[in-house]
């Protein structure tokens, strides 16, 4: 009898060089996330470096432990990268993810780093990785330069990614500043803000928002094939009806596809119930508690 494999597929690396690189950006746009995740939050925090940077012994001994079978690997903080190195930066990214698929080839896969930032050069990462790395996809964190990826700039990545006929993981990212201010802040604690504006809420809220920009933006209308997977948990509309009686139609005037039901046939499922940390591997969750037998 074969047993199913646990694959997962949102577990992330750390590139040094690219953490420096992007750490100016990062900062900007999520000022007190480092304290916020920092063990001494005394919540649920980041993966220290030296765990993410792991890509053998330490992080293999993790998954066993966990009884995972095969992670998707996927960079963090790229596009963050300012133009003039994102290329160079992304593409070492990439090529370090493949030898560690190469060294490992049962325990890992990897998702694509795009140089968005730069994104004139992404479409040839892309096609590299995939075509010469092996690479299953790419994975994409939120919104570049505050643009979602509807943005005409990013264009050429939806069609080589439909070409290609691998999926965009969507992954959430903090909000802009001004959404941010707005939104989340408004006179509370620092901690509690970020925390708000991120893994509490904001991270699935602003990527269901993004998600929902592709579909009525006609992103799906020119590529059909896109794989585009929303994030995790995402706020579902639960009103189906009213969504489509108040949209644009976002395919031609002579069509009569809804945009809720177009979204649907393009997207990828990447929901998951169980609780995690920000940002790092899985864990199972706990064993439900047996409730006592009723002695009565």
């Amino acid at each position: 009898m074969s047993t199913m494999k646990l694959i997962t597929i949102e577990e992330h690396t750390m590139h040094a060089a690219v953490a420096k690189a992007s750490a100016a950006r990062t900062a900007a746009v999520s000022p007190g996330f480092g304290a916020s995740y920092a063990p001494a939050s005394g919540l649920p925090y980041s993966p220290s470096a030296e765990v993410l940077e792991d890509l053998d012994e330490g992080r293999l001994a993790a998954m066993d432990a966990e009884d995972i079978d095969m992670q998707v690997l996927s960079n963090l903080t790229t596009q963050y990268l300012p133009a003039d190195v994102a290329p160079e930066l992304v593409r070492d990214v990439n090529d370090r993810l493949a030898a560690a698929c190469k060294r490992h080839p049962d325990r890992f896969a990897a998702f694509a780093s795009l140089p968005t930032t730069a994104a004139e050069h992404a479409p040839g990462e892309l096609r590299r990785a995939v075509e010469e790395l092996g690479f299953v996809g790419t994975l994409i964190h939120g919104r570049t330069d505050d643009e979602f990826l509807s943005a005409e700039r990013f264009d050429p990545i939806l069609r080589t990614a439909a070409e290609l006929r691998v999926p965009i993981y969507l992954h959430p990212a903090p909000p802009t500043r001004v959404t941010a201010a707005d939104n989340y802040e408004a006179g509370l604690d620092e901690v509690v803000a970020t925390r708000f504006a991120t893994a509490g809420w904001g991270w699935h809220n602003e990527s269901g928002i993004h998600f929902v920009h592709l579909v009525l933006s006609g992103v799906f209308d020119r590529y059909p094939e896109l794989q585009e997977s929303p994030p995790p948990r995402p706020p579902r509309p639960r009103r189906r009806p009213r969504s489509n009686a108040h949209w644009p139609r976002c395919r031609p005037p002579h069509s009569r596809t809804p945009c809720t039901s177009w979204g649907r046939s393009s997207a990828l499922s990447a929901t998951t119930d169980q609780p995690s940390p920000p940002s790092g591997p899985f864990r199972r969750p706990p064993a439900p508690k047996r409730r006592p037998p009723n002695s009565s």
